[in-house]
């Protein structure tokens, strides 16, 4: 049904990139990710500083773990924008190659950016929980994160930054400290 009402939506307004956005987002629904890359191709085609739709594009490219084109994807939507989501996407890519060195650089710039931000401390906890000496400042920006998030009622953000802490205390062994959070 949906699916049809967006070959509708693009039959009406075929040069309109947000009905392209509209049928990726159904052939993503459908678990039909390549189709819905080719969407946003088509979306990106008409509008190439649709924001939106680089982004979309990055985060199911990193679901099909094409990292260095969703890298591409996010680098892209850098140009035209500095929404913490393209950082977002750059680190977990970045960390996925792996080139550590990249996403310490991406999450420095979140930071920067956006200083009084709970996802900017979760980009940084993410890049530290990945260095060997780097668990005890990792759950420090964590915890940064959740401050934040709480005083901002972002629960997605509490959510994201207490599942960074559980990770650590799984990977330390530490599991009555993972279970309390």
């Amino acid at each position: 049904m949906l699916i049809r009402l967006s070959h509708q939506l693009i039959q009406s307004k075929p040069n309109s990139p947000e009905c392209w956005i509209s049928q990726a987002l159904c052939y993503e629904k459908r678990g039909d990710l390549k189709s819905a890359i080719k969407c946003l191709d088509k979306s990106i085609e008409i509008d190439e500083r649709n924001v939106h739709a680089l982004v979309f594009r990055g985060d199911l490219q990193t679901a099909l773990k094409q990292y260095d084109e969703a890298i591409s994807s996010y680098k892209l939507a850098h140009l035209v924008s500095n929404d913490i989501s393209i950082f977002k996407g750059l680190v977990k890519c970045y960390l996925q190659i792996p080139k550590y060195k990249d996403a310490f650089t991406a999450a420095k710039m979140a930071y920067k950016l956006y200083p009084n931000s709970a996802k900017s401390y979760i980009l940084l906890g993410m890049i530290y929980t990945n260095q060997m000496d780097g668990k005890d400042r990792a759950k420090k920006e964590f915890n940064k994160a959740i401050e934040l998030a709480t005083k901002d009622k972002d629960l997605e953000s509490i959510e994201e930054a207490v599942l960074g802490i559980v990770d650590i205390d799984i990977k330390e062994q530490s599991y009555s400290h993972a279970i309390k959070l």
